[in-house]
């Protein structure tokens, strides 16, 4: 068996991190009337709220939203930016 440190057996390995102000693409992996659920690729999934999608109180976000859209995200406050 080959000894060698944690610090070594950690060399090479880096968990995406994601900064306040990271503007991050992302795969739409869910949508209900109140949110989007977005794969970012980092630890955690990012959820939009629907007042984040749209201003227009009766638009119905399940029909303007897709599971498999690409969007972009604003990790500041986890708005929504555009479309990718």
């Amino acid at each position: 068996m080959n000894d060698i440190s944690m610090e070594e057996a950690m060399e090479g390995f880096a968990l995406n991190k994601v900064k306040d102000g990271d503007i991050l693409e992302g795969t739409i992996l869910k949508v209900n009337k109140d949110e989007v659920i977005v794969n970012i690729n980092y630890y955690a999934d990012g959820v939009i709220p629907r007042d984040e999608l749209t201003k227009d109180h009766h638009e119905d976000i399940t029909q303007t939203n897709s599971i498999g859209d690409k969007i972009k995200v604003d990790t500041r406050d986890g708005s929504y930016i555009e479309r990718a």
